[in-house]
């Protein structure tokens, strides 16, 4: 990937300074994607929308894997199969990976915002989604045993 020293320390690749680009409609220099910068800001509030259209698209598939005891959440704030022989199902892996992934970069995003950790961010979603947990529902407690809500 080619991409462009800037006068901070930060790399930014020339992808990105097209895409931006193409998305406001106006030519953009990577000076523009310093921290604090209205660019970066709309840019994350761009994407951040995007990752909960696509955790939308999924939520009734992983709220039936829930329901059926396939799927649960873990203290880290995110998603594993309940027992190994669930990735077996194609379906059920490529949902895990698809969601955590976007988990991933949602917490990125929300920390930086935020200029706290990605750990921290995925304590408190952990915390929301045990909070939001429907009974019966897996959750891997701290000791990396699954347990049911009550």
């Amino acid at each position: 990937m080619n991409t462009k020293r800037i006068s901070s320390p930060r790399t930014i690749s020339v992808a990105g300074l097209i895409g931006a680009s193409l998305l406001l409609g106006r030519p953009i220099f990577a000076a523009e994607f310093a921290n604090d910068s209205p660019v970066t800001a709309q840019l994350a509030a761009d994407r951040k929308a995007e990752l909960q259209e696509r955790f939308a698209r999924r939520l009734d598939e992983v709220r039936r894997l829930k329901d059926a005891g396939k799927i649960g959440e873990t203290t880290m704030g995110y998603l594993e199969a309940v027992d190994a022989k669930n990735l077996d199902d194609r379906s059920v892996r490529t949902l895990l990976d698809e969601e955590n992934a976007d988990r991933r970069e949602l917490y990125d995003l929300i920390a930086k915002e935020q200029k706290t950790t990605v750990d921290v961010v995925a304590d408190r979603a952990a915390r929301r989604a045990y909070g939001d947990a429907h009974p019966g529902d897996y959750f891997k407690n701290g000791k990396g045993e699954w347990v049911r809500k009550k």
